[in-house]
């Protein structure tokens, strides 16, 4: 670990409040930011048509179902429930979206109309039902539940009646998905190694009866959240095996295994296009999670949403702080903002800024954190932290006592000041 590093190493993410546009192309001018909030957009889903995409956010408040083009234009919320909202699943004919949600008390299925309307509850279990998946003439929803003590698959129909267990073992059985042919349900296990919980998670095929599980994946890290290629020949998935969170794409047989993004952060929740040319997926590459699309051998990454964060930066590298700070400041005024976290390329940044021998921009970078959150001991942290680093003794004294003052009994802040006062 570089000495840089260990200086900063609990720095809590840099945040600022900030309101994003949700187009493809990221306009370094700043410029109609009042769009959409910039915040934790996941786990996409494709239309039948391939026109739009459904995911989650949290731009709100709290987690909705929400559809964009697939552009990343238009973004229209389709729930509306101080509850939590995730996972949307379009059905095989593009007229509803089944979902989950905790707005009766406990994780269950719900299906709503594409735009929202006559939002149904179809699981009513106190057990935890969150993942599913359509059969592909949508006559049935393969879902899974703890309903019976772990885990397992079952299917039901797509009126939430007859629900029938699939699989029965001592472990993890979950996120279904269904073939497109409707033959198979690739699912997610760790029945080969239950010790080790959800680590050894890895992807298994099965009849649609449960008969005959096939595991397709074999490594010591997640192999998870399967999703079908619209021909049936290959399955995309997300992996930890090299130390991150990657998507992978490995034939239906689970041979030919492919990594597809290769970029730090943690790409997850892959979803094809319904021509089969492109793949939908989230990420947190940029700091905060967004929703991605990129052709099916991995190229021409293109983020859909939350595009503020590398729109900040895209102005401070090529017009300075100053004017990225002032246009932020700019788009913030005159309605409510939403705070998000700009974490990994801020802190890039600032030491782009370090490194240089730019520490008058870095300090600004870690001084606005403050200014946003003048109540948060991490950013008070963080700002002493960078200061030592400096050796700018008097200032980072300053910066952990008003993180005292907001936290006397934080002793690692103690002993960060006992630190900075005898150095």
């Amino acid at each position: 670990m570089t000495k840089r590093l260990a200086a900063l190493l609990s720095i809590t993410l840099f945040t600022i409040t900030a309101i994003s546009c949700s187009s493809v192309e990221q306009d370094s001018s700043l410029k109609g930011l009042s769009e959409a909030p910039d915040t934790f957009d996941w786990r996409p889903s494709w239309s039948p048509d391939g026109t739009r995409i459904a995911f989650s956010s949290q731009r709100d408040g709290n987690y909705e179902i929400y559809v964009i083009n697939a552009d990343g234009s238009n973004p229209v919320r389709l729930t509306d429930h101080e509850a939590d909202d995730w996972r949307p699943k379009w059905s095989p004919d593009g007229k509803r979206i089944a979902f989950s949600s905790e707005r009766d008390g406990n994780w269950e299925i719900y299906v709503m109309n594409a735009d929202g309307s006559n939002q149904k509850r179809l699981t009513d279990s106190p057990a935890s039902e969150e993942r599913m998946s359509w059969s592909p003439d949508g006559a049935r929803i393969a879902f899974d539940s703890d309903r019976d003590g772990n885990s397992e698959i079952y299917i039901m129909n797509a009126d939430g009646t007859n629900p029938v267990r699939l699989t029965d073992s001592p472990g993890f059985d979950g996120y279904p998905s269904w073939s497109p042919d409707g033959a198979k349900i690739a699912f997610n296990s760790d029945r080969h190694d239950v010790k080790a919980g959800g680590k050894a998670r890895e992807i298994y095929a099965m009849n649609t009866d449960g008969t005959n599980p096939v595991r397709l994946t074999h490594n010591t890290e997640v192999d998870q959240s399967a999703d079908w290629s619209p021909d049936g020949t290959k399955i995309a998935f997300f992996s930890g095996r090299d130390g991150d969170s990657e998507i992978y794409v490995m034939n239906a047989d689970g041979s030919g295994q492919t990594r597809l993004t290769n970029v730090r952060g943690w790409d997850f929740m892959p979803s094809w296009s319904p021509d089969g040319k492109r793949i939908a997926f989230d990420s947190r590459r940029d700091g905060r999670r967004g929703i991605y699309v990129m052709n099916v051998d991995g190229s021409n990454q293109i983020k859909l949403t939350n595009t503020l964060v590398s729109q900040f930066v895209t102005v401070a590298r090529q017009s300075g702080i100053d004017t990225a700070i002032k246009r932020y400041r700019d788009a913030k005024t005159g309605t409510p903002q939403e705070r998000f976290f700009l974490d990994s390329e801020a802190e890039a940044l600032a030491y782009e800024f370090l490194d240089r021998g730019n520490s008058v921009d870095a300090l600004k970078l870690f001084t606005l954190n403050t200014e946003e959150f003048p109540d948060s001991v991490n950013a008070y942290v963080t700002l002493g932290n960078v200061y030592t680093q400096l050796k700018k003794k008097p200032e980072a004294i300053q910066a952990y006592e008003k993180a005292l003052v907001l936290n006397p009994d934080n002793a690692t802040t103690v002993s960060q000041l006992q630190q900075a006062r005898i150095d």
